[in-house]
């Protein structure tokens, strides 16, 4: 509410709670999501989401029990000692609910759609396999494809189809070749007023981690060892992501 009154007093648009005509899900990760439920207590706009994300939202204690039945197989891949801290981290991310309750999803959306005549809608996969971007003229709202501080964590495309390194690096280039986009609004922090800046920044930095990733892998070792010969003082939240 406090978002919305900024808009008010800054832009002079007349938006509240009680104008709202749509709610876009840009991914079904829990500070995307979470606050959906909260948000349906002051509004009944209609939810739109991609349409692989649509069971993330209607059905979110079916996808925790898919995930809690892969623990123990993804554990071995990533050669985690058993019971130890990630291993307990992991499976706890596993049980979270990205949304406490079902909800329902009028709009299931696709690449290329156009939503309500206004919001063009990109699919960019990557940080998460179901995640879009929206498009509105000359800006790009690039949810967390497109972030100004930081580059998004990469989940394994082994634990969520469409996410990982090379759908990042693919969703970068299609983002890249849009023309005419001159701003892009992140799911955090501040506007990039140079989005094609920051692709190639962004970029850049995906191949400097993966190089040296492939520097450090001077003998066979498991993941869990090559993360720690690379990030030896990381703390064992940031280990997850």
């Amino acid at each position: 509410q406090a978002g919305l009154a900024a808009v008010r007093a800054g832009y002079g648009e007349a938006v509240g709670l009680d104008t709202l005509t749509r709610i876009v899900i840009t991914h079904p990760h829990p500070d995307h999501l979470g606050g959906l439920s909260a948000l349906r207590e002051h509004t009944d706009a209609p939810v739109a989401a991609f349409h692989s994300a649509v069971p993330f939202i209607e059905q979110p204690g079916a996808i925790r029990a898919a995930w809690l039945t892969q623990p123990d197989a993804q554990a071995a891949w990533l050669g985690l000692p058993p019971g130890g801290e990630l291993d307990g981290r992991i499976r706890r991310r596993g049980s979270n609910l990205t949304v406490p309750r079902a909800l329902p999803v009028a709009t299931p959306l696709h690449d290329g759609d156009v939503l309500d005549d206004l919001l063009h809608v990109i699919h960019t996969p990557g940080h998460e396999g179901n995640q879009i971007c929206l498009r509105v003229d000359e800006v790009l709202l690039s949810a967390d494809h497109l972030l100004p501080l930081n580059s998004p964590p990469l989940m394994p495309a082994r634990f969520l189809r469409g996410s990982g390194v090379a759908a990042y690096l693919d969703s970068l280039d299609r983002v890249e070749r849009l023309d005419g986009v001159t701003l892009a609004l992140g799911g955090h922090d501040g506007p990039m007023p140079d989005p094609r800046a920051r692709i190639q920044a962004l970029r850049a930095r995906t191949h400097e981690k993966l190089d040296a990733l492939l520097a450090a892998c001077t003998h066979p070792m498991t993941i869990h060892d090559l993360l720690l010969a690379l990030h030896p003082r990381l703390r064992s939240i940031q280990a997850v992501l």
